[in-house]
């Protein structure tokens, strides 16, 4: 072998390695912010939220945020006309409620408005989710809306 051909693959190793050494640094700073993210997921933004039962119709305005929304729970009464008013703060989401099929897949966009109106005629615990692939904590972007009588 020629000194031109062991100096070559030599340099080649040595790219090889030194670019497998940044791609891990790139990968740990990422693993280290989604998994700061997804530590998170449960936390929401504004706690619960907890309707006045004298009201017809509730309003609330609901952000969503990495793998979170800002309410983990919503409780309204059987009867009132529920208004949701819904921001991506980050990237597109969706937002549906199991058992009330008038609310789904809304879309969700960064720095625009969608709006959700329905009747809260059911009794029970439904959840809400997001319904557009949001990134690896995307199954625990959800919350528990609490229809009482």
């Amino acid at each position: 072998m020629s000194v031109k051909i062991i100096t070559g693959v030599a340099g080649g190793v040595a790219a090889i390695a030194i670019l497998a050494y940044f791609v891990s640094i790139q990968s740990n700073n990422v693993e280290e912010n989604v998994g700061a993210g997804l530590q998170n997921a449960d936390k929401c933004i504004k706690g619960d939220f907890k309707a006045d039962p004298s009201q017809d119709v509730v309003e609330i305005t609901m952000d969503a945020y990495q793998w979170r929304f800002s309410y983990c729970s919503i409780t309204v009464y059987e009867g009132q006309t529920v208004m949701i008013t819904l921001q991506s703060l980050d990237v597109p989401h969706g937002f549906a409620i199991d058992g009330y099929p008038e609310v789904a897949s809304i879309h969700i966009s960064p720095n625009a408005q969608s709006v959700v109106k329905f009747t809260a005629d059911k009794t029970g615990e439904f959840t809400y989710f997001c319904t557009v692939f949001c990134g690896e904590g995307h199954a625990l972007h959800r919350g528990n809306l609490v229809v009482q009588s």
